[in-house]
């Protein structure tokens, strides 16, 4: 798991928290961090996820394209300098 990956986890705990521990969401709300204020949190951390998993599955088909590559020059290099 990448530090992203442990940060974006964290952040999820947290706003799920706020959201459903009712003694939690008041002490919250106290200092400015009303229900409005947690969902626009959870709509950033919404977004970050999305990007963070888009990111992701773009360096495995990068990874992977990579691994496929290697694999064909290695058999045209076998096929070739076998004669």
């Amino acid at each position: 798991m990448s530090a992203i990956d442990t940060y974006l986890t964290k952040c999820r705990e947290a706003i799920n928290n706020a959201l459903n521990d009712p003694d939690l969401s008041g002490t919250l709300a106290e200092f400015g961090y009303n229900q409005t204020k947690i969902m626009e949190g959870k709509a950033l951390y919404d977004a970050a996820k999305a990007a963070d998993d888009t990111q992701n599955n773009l360096h495995a088909k990068e990874r992977q394209a990579s691994d496929d590559y290697k694999q064909l020059r290695k058999q045209v290099n076998d096929t070739y300098t076998k004669h």
